[in-house]
């Protein structure tokens, strides 16, 4: 009730809060992370100017939270920094593809590929505020379309918690990807002529 109260004051105020969550933490069950994902919501709805980021729980080294994964046999603790920062440690919490095919690297986690997708999703909607998202309409950059576009659907995504059949993530890094070749190519192209 606090979190909901104090975005709606930042609401009435025209202040634009910014809500950090994490999600995957150790002992977490689906339904709790469905709860944060109405919480994002709710937050939301009451203020609609908020923006944040969702986060993945990451095990840094000699922390308590990674010191009981260890101890529970659910995390091998990497012995040096060097071993923390690269390699397999590294990519079991960065590479979606690595998570997909290894879920046992992440014991802890019941889904990490549900985490995955609404760490994504979330932040994609959370990026900007709608006042802010609505102000890239009137740059007339053609490169805001397609975030909006995809801003809408995550969304959607978000509002009635879906997160499977993530074909529109594909496009969308897709999209940019085109989108970013295209225009250096216009450039060198104008710089030719």
């Amino acid at each position: 009730d606090d979190i909901i109260n104090s975005a709606k004051l930042c609401n009435s105020a025209g202040v634009i809060p910014v809500f950090s969550f994490i999600i995957g933490m150790p002992g977490e069950k689906q339904e709790d992370i469905y709860k944060t994902v109405d919480l994002i919501w709710k937050l939301h709805y009451v203020c609609p100017i908020m923006c944040g980021g969702v986060n993945i729980f990451f095990p840094y080294p000699k922390c308590e939270l990674t010191e009981g994964l260890v101890e529970k046999g659910l995390l091998k603790e990497p012995e040096t920094l060097r071993e923390w920062t690269g390699g397999e440690s590294i990519n079991r919490y960065i590479n979606i593809n690595f998570i997909s095919k290894k879920d046992s690297q992440r014991g802890w986690q019941d889904n990490p590929v549900l985490l995955h997708n609404i760490s994504y999703y979330a932040n994609f909607f959370l990026r900007y505020s709608e006042v802010e998202a609505r102000g890239f309409l009137t740059k007339l950059n053609l490169k805001y379309y397609p975030y909006l576009f995809f801003r809408v659907l995550a969304k959607e995504r978000i509002k009635y918690k879906f997160f499977d059949l993530t074909a529109d993530k594909w496009i969308y890094e897709n999209t940019y990807s085109i989108y970013n070749k295209l225009k250096r190519f216009l450039h060198k192209r104008s710089s030719i002529v």
